[in-house]
């Protein structure tokens, strides 16, 4: 039997646009089974929660790495502004075990910035909410930053979550302790290791070209395959620059690795380093509360929503200017537009035996973002 797994995922954007729902018809030759996510999702008492799974602050600075311009206390002021839930503070090599502890093996020219114990209790209340859910940290987070040479699956940046994930080594030593462990790790923008970042110069034919060579995607399935805490590919980072060729690398993966039963999950996360970058990509986990367990589980099982503004291997931009922009020259009046814009709201996911049937709604029309319902993409 050919065996497809298909998970209905938001990847792009709605510019505007009112409509009931999209069916996605299963296509090929062969058997069929279309393995939902979402099937213990109750789509009228679950809500969706804000996530954050790869941020920064100015504990992840040293020489060498991204410098962050904003302190983890307002970074975290930030996302909550936003209407976050949960957020992992992701610095590099720097494990956060709570917001309100200064890593252990933080820089000696870093700026210590914790959130207060009490900000962070009343974060985690919902203060200043008027009565909705606040806002809660996932411990142990980090991102694993190594610096090998390119063209190397374990020169990977790799966001850990759930355990303490400070032992040294190669990623794969990593992965191999953290297996044991019950952690959680994810795969964080590979398009920068593989040749195939976002530019100027860097076309979506050579993107293409890459990611669908056996000797850049073979060595990632073979790592999902062969280490059980390693669940998540982040396939939209930020505005997209270092990841619209990171879906194909996905596609490349699951036909490895769902044939043989293990589903590698994929997110979306803003990469920021400071306030700016705040909120334009992330995930909706789909839980019945907001706790930690229930955040582990939606990560664990898949059902979340992974959402991004930008999709530049489908030409969709929310503002015409960014079209043109790199990672190193964008226009910020552009990407505070972009935030400005409505969003869609899937409102459920039914799967039958041979489609799934995505229902969605944007709200908030009005004639500065004309009605565009086909800029959203699902894969």
């Amino acid at each position: 039997m050919n065996r497809k797994i298909l998970s209905a995922f938001l990847t792009a954007v709605v510019l505007l646009g009112s409509f009931s729902s999209i069916s996605l018809p299963a296509s090929g030759a062969g058997n069929f089974i279309i393995t939902n996510p979402y099937a213990d999702v109750n789509w009228t008492t679950f809500r969706q929660y804000k996530a954050a799974l790869h941020t920064h602050s100015t504990h992840s600075n040293e020489s060498g790495m991204t410098a962050a311009v904003n302190g983890l206390d307002v970074m975290s002021e930030r996302h909550y502004s936003l209407g976050f839930h949960v957020v992992a503070v992701t610095d590099h090599s720097r494990t956060t075990v709570s917001p309100d502890v200064v890593p252990a093996n933080i820089s000696a020219d870093a700026i210590r910035t914790p959130l207060s114990t009490a900000r962070m209790n009343a974060m985690a209340q919902g203060a200043g909410r008027g009565g909705a859910e606040g806002m809660i940290f996932i411990p142990n987070s980090n991102e694993r930053s190594h610096t090998l040479p390119a063209i190397t699956t374990d020169n990977h940046h790799v966001g850990a979550y759930f355990v303490d994930s400070t032992r040294s080594g190669s990623m794969s030593a990593f992965l191999s302790d953290f297996d044991t462990r019950n952690g959680y790790a994810v795969l964080n923008h590979p398009s920068r290791y593989v040749g195939a970042a976002w530019s100027d110069t860097t076309n979506k034919t050579t993107v293409r070209t890459i990611f669908n060579r056996e000797s850049v995607w073979r060595p990632y399935a073979d790592l999902y395959l062969n280490h059980s805490s390693l669940k998540g590919l982040e396939i939209v980072n930020e505005f997209d620059y270092d990841s619209q060729g990171t879906r194909i690398l996905w596609d490349n993966i699951l036909r490895q690795t769902a044939p043989a039963g293990k589903l590698v999950w994929g997110f979306a996360n803003d990469d920021a380093h400071h306030v700016p970058t705040i909120g334009y990509t992330y995930n909706l986990l789909l839980m019945p509360s907001l706790s930690l367990d229930y955040v582990r589980t939606s990560m664990d099982s898949g059902a979340f929503l992974a959402f991004g503004r930008v999709d530049r291997s489908r030409d969709i931009y929310p503002v015409a200017t960014m079209r043109e922009q790199s990672n190193n020259r964008r226009d910020d009046s552009a990407i505070r537009r972009a935030l400005d814009m409505p969003v869609p709201a899937i409102t459920s996911i039914s799967v039958g035996v041979d489609t799934v049937t995505v229902n969605a709604r944007v709200s908030g029309a009005n004639s500065t973002y004309p009605e565009n319902a086909s800029n959203m993409t699902i894969q």
